[in-house]
C-alpha cells in the first residue's frame, strides 16, 4: 500500500516507508518521525523549503570534516540520531526520553 493509504504524511514519513518497505511500521518510524518534529521546535525556519533543508542536513551522515557532534545543540544532537536512515540505529522512545530528559534538566 502507499503512504497516503497507510495515512502517513511524506514530511514526517521515515526513508524506509517512502521506498516502499514492505515491513510494517514499528516503533522506529514513531521516533523517525518524533524526531522531525524536535528539528521543527527546535530549528528556526521561514520557508517548509528550509525546514525540508534542516531535516535533511541532520539525516545526512556528518563529513569527516565536519564539526564533532559535540559541537552540535544537544536538542540537534538527539534530533540526528533519531533521524538516522537505518532505522536499526535510531534510539528507542526510552532512549530518546532520556536523552531529552538529561539534555533539558
Amino acid at each position: 500500500g502507499s503512504l497516503a493509504a497507510a495515512g502517513g504524511t511524506p514530511a514526517y514519513a521515515p526513508p524506509e516507508r517512502l521506498c516502499g518497505d514492505p515491513r510494517p511500521a514499528d516503533p522506529s518510524s514513531d521516533v523517525f518521525s518524533f524526531g522531525v518534529v524536535v528539528a521543527e521546535v527546535f530549528g528556526q525556519f521561514a520557508t517548509s523549503m528550509e525546514r525540508a533543508e534542516a531535516v535533511m542536513r541532520l539525516m545526512a551522515p556528518p563529513p569527516a570534516a565536519a564539526a564533532p557532534a559535540a559541537d552540535l545543540s544537544p536538542s540537534a544532537r538527539l534530533a540526528r540520531a533519531m533521524l538516522r536512515r537505518d532505522d536499526a540505529q535510531r534510539p528507542s522512545a526510552t532512549e530518546v526520553r532520556r536523552e531529552a530528559a538529561e539534555a533539558h534538566a
